[in-house]
């Protein structure tokens, strides 16, 4: 195959699938499938109901076959595209709602913040999210002033409102409930080393020799499910097969033909090929998703390293040419962006291998390949890099970043490996890592999955200790109650249970008259907002075991079937990850330096005049917010001091996560900084704080420094980052640069950025991802974004289109001061 040729094909189906985002509303056929079900499974195990739910979705889904596909299947059919009334109806429908909201609203609602604030979130969404956000905008100039409503309240009521809603049936799956695991992968170097037929066989001969009640069940479950993929795969080579029949041009038919071939031969055998590998790892996550309510992260974890035995036999006997190798990765890569497919599906590629050597291949050059050609936001590429790296290896990834793509981003295997290996985990295993959903560490096929049980809001805890503990926040969470909740409502949106610490006072203002004390109040505040961490890991552990099932990521993950167990149950190798997110760093730091400087140090201001000015979100104290916000030494520039406060607080917050291991808990909890989208919905309801920041505004975004506030250099702001404690910061963490895309042109561009990302990892940092992009180009896609359909931009350890983005995450992402290098 030529390279035009090639080029050619990955073009069109590219342009179908960005097509079929842009334009089009969807409806899950999931809830009726479930449902149908479930409507008839009531009074029988909970196991087997989630199973032969399972079993109606695979069963009953419509295949569809769309063009220019060379690899075959799509999760279209559980989304069928549906007709939706015009804008103008749309837009006087969203007028009703907040005008009936502004007659019933109560003043100062403390129980909302937002969810919605880009396109992939709003997954049930009845409406194409363009055209909400135009009608938030819209609505918020028309309504906003005459009647005293924020673009907050808004967004808010509108981004609930315009959901599918899904009636009985969504209740039913909500009241099972139906969970799928998550931020995971199913383990493909298994089902492609030893083929479904292989894996089958194991399961039917472990449920003949069960005599253990709960293992039968277990055993019963997982054979239906693995009955139905191996059903579901044949089905998928059937309507290939007829699609084949049906084709106009000789070319088509042989494409479809031979995806019909490799879908009908793997149904039952393991695939020899690198096309029959490539064709069933795609299927089977295809079906994954199709059993899931609101789609999964699951990852594709180390493609280049399970893909590449096959390229390598097939190009050494001549089956495959480069090219061709090259297409199907496209297709691959094409796919995973399509509507309602694309939930932060993550791959790894480079990196070591389980005996430490470099694992970096010709498939991993395959996938930088891709992305140049493609440039979608998805897969999210996370490039191992260590010392032992190859050269060709680090050039190549420092010239896909520069591109402006968002992908790869850069994780650094001298830190990662060996926090995982502090952990607890083998060597090997923790050499064998991936990065699954945006930056969360796990070992391949061997983990239960990725559990949140707590979070710790740095500038939160700041506004603790000026209010003497008490809630200053905007929004409230509510405890968790005695019986279990539904975890998905009607409208496919999942709840978990909270847990809220008790108030702590640790002093009224005038008695935090040193430093010293004012640190050692938020330390106690730190421990105090961490407090009820064990009692929530034992209340998930709780619901995992007797509420959630689901035997598809059972039968691929290693240690269920040995054990005879579900993986949400403790089947799997590893029990899991639990995760306590701190989000917030930089503007708790600041605001801490701010106090020191001005209070402590020169005696500008009094604890009390600063919290007064606070109060006041500095209405009448202009003056003095600009001196807080631009005299104070702010972390990202160096200052000793201010590097200190930042490891001091993290420090603090590592302690409790540590702790936590140290009660018992099952799993392993880590201590994640990363924000996901956290950086803007906290702080939209978080009040202002003392570096100057007015109420509502973003807060600093992962451990990265606040907006606009690192002013010398990337060099700079990447060392104050590096001086955060590596070894406490063992979970997941994000650190986002932006770029200026001239520094980093041409052949000596790629060597400042080698040179850059060398000096940060010999540092030990993390995690680097790369906007290449100026604010020109950002602020005129805002005002023109039929003019930058194809903008792509990192956020919080995701890719996504900057027209998919709510218009304050653009203005959040437009706010990251554009570095010089």
């Amino acid at each position: 195959m030529m390279r035009e040729q090639l080029e050619k094909k990955v073009k069109q189906l590219r342009e179908y699938v960005e097509y079929n985002n842009q334009h089009g509303v969807y409806q899950s056929r999931f809830f009726a499938l479930a449902g149908e079900s479930l409507r008839e499974t009531r009074g029988e195990p909970r196991q087997i109901r989630r199973a032969k739910a399972t079993v109606n979705v695979l069963e009953k889904v419509d295949l569809i076959v769309q063009p220019y596909e060379v690899l075959g299947g799509t999760i279209a059919g559980l989304y069928p595209k549906v007709k939706a009334p015009s804008y103008e109806d749309r837009k006087e429908e969203a007028k009703e709602v907040i005008l009936k909201y502004i007659d019933g609203r109560v003043e100062n609602d403390k129980s909302k913040s937002r969810v919605t604030v880009y396109s992939r979130i709003h997954y049930h969404g009845n409406i194409e999210y363009q055209q909400l956000q135009q009608i938030i905008e819209e609505l918020t100039t028309e309504l906003g002033g005459a009647f005293g409503i924020s673009r907050l309240e808004i967004s808010r009521e509108l981004e609930q409102y315009f959901n599918w809603d899904f009636g009985e049936d969504g209740q039913l799956v909500g009241e099972l409930p139906w969970e799928v695991s998550n931020h995971n992968d199913i383990n493909p170097p298994k089902f492609l080393s030893r083929g479904l037929a292989d894996i089958r066989l194991e399961i039917a001969e472990r449920l003949e020799t069960c005599n253990d009640t709960a293992q039968k069940e277990f055993y019963v479950s997982v054979l239906m499910v693995m009955d139905a993929i191996m059903r579901f795969v044949k089905r998928y080579g059937d309507a290939f097969a007829k699609a084949a029949e049906e084709a106009k041009s000789q070319e088509r038919k042989d494409e479809l033909a031979k995806i019909a071939e490799a879908l009908h031969k793997v149904s039952r055998e393991k695939p020899e090929t690198f096309f029959e590998a490539i064709q069933l790892l795609w299927v089977l996550y295809i079906g994954f998703n199709m059993q899931a309510c609101a789609g999964t992260t699951s990852a594709f974890s180390r493609f280049d390293q399970y893909m590449y035995p096959f390229y390598k036999k097939d190009i050494e006997t001549g089956v495959l040419t480069r090219e061709e190798a090259l297409l199907y990765v496209c297709n691959l890569f094409a796919k995973i962006n399509e509507p309602k497919m694309r939930v932060v599906i993550a791959m790894t590629i480079g990196g070591q291998k389980p005996d430490g050597m470099d694992g970096a291949n010709e498939v991993t050059k395959l996938c930088l390949e891709a992305i140049r050609i493609l440039r979608q936001p998805y897969p999210n590429v996370g490039a191992r890099i260590f010392n032992g790296s190859a050269q060709w290896y680090l050039d190549m990834v420092a010239e896909t970043m520069k591109l402006g793509a968002g992908n790869p981003m850069i994780l650094n295997d001298e830190v990662l490996i060996g926090n995982l290996f502090r952990g607890g985990f083998p060597l090997e295993d923790a050499r064998d890592y991936v990065n699954v959903g945006c930056v969360e560490t796990m070992i391949m096929g061997k983990v239960a999955g990725w559990l949140n049980i707590d979070d710790v809001d740095y500038a939160g805890v700041f506004l603790k200790v000026m209010n003497n503990g008490g809630d200053t926040i905007y929004y409230t969470t509510e405890s968790c109650p005695e019986e279990v909740p539904i975890f998905t409502n009607a409208k496919g949106f999942s709840n978990f249970p909270y847990v809220i610490p008790q108030e702590l006072h640790t002093g009224q203002l005038e008695e935090l008259d040193t430093f010293y004390k004012f640190m050692e109040a938020y330390k106690l505040q730190m421990y105090n907002s961490l407090s009820k961490s064990k009692e929530r890991s034992d209340i998930c552990d709780r619901i995992l075991k007797e509420y959630w099932f689901d035997p598809y990521a059972s039968i691929f993950t290693e240690g269920c079937l040995e054990k005879g167990v579900d993986i949400y149950g403790g089947g799997a190798k590893y029990y899991g990850m639990k995760e306590i997110i701190g989000t917030g760093l930089a503007t708790a730091v600041d605001s801490i330096a701010a106090i020191k400087k001005f209070v402590y140090d020169e005696g500008v201001f009094t604890l009390h005049q600063i919290k007064e000015m606070m109060d006041a979100d500095f209405e009448g104290y202009e003056t003095e917010r600009l001196l807080l916000q631009n005299q104070t030494p702010c972390f990202g520039n160096g200052y000793q001091e201010t590097d200190e406060i930042a490891r001091t607080i993290s420090s603090w917050y590592f302690d409790c996560v540590d702790r936590l291991n140290k009660q018992g808990i099952k799993g392993f909890s880590v201590a994640s900084s990363y924000s996901y989208t956290s950086q803007l919905l906290i702080g939209e309801v978080t009040p202002a704080t003392a570096n100057g920041r007015k109420a509502g505004d973003t807060i600093s975004n992962s451990i990265a420094p606040s907006h606009g506030k690192d002013v010398k250099g990337p060099t700079c702001s990447l060392n104050s980052v590096t001086q955060i404690d590596y070894r406490g910061l063992n979970g997941a963490t994000t650190v986002n640069l932006k770029l200026n895309p001239a520094l980093v042109k041409g052949k000596q561009g790629t060597e400042n950025l080698k040179a850059l990302i060398k000096a940060y990892f010999k540092n030990m940092g993390v995690q680097l991802q790369l906007n290449v992009v100026d604010e020109k180009t950002l602020r005129d896609a805002q005002k023109n974004p039929q003019d930058y359909n194809n903008l792509i931009v990192r956020v919080g350890g995701y890719c996504e289109y900057f027209n998919n983005l709510d218009k304050k995450l653009q203005d959040e992402v437009i706010a990251h001061i554009v570095q010089d290098l």
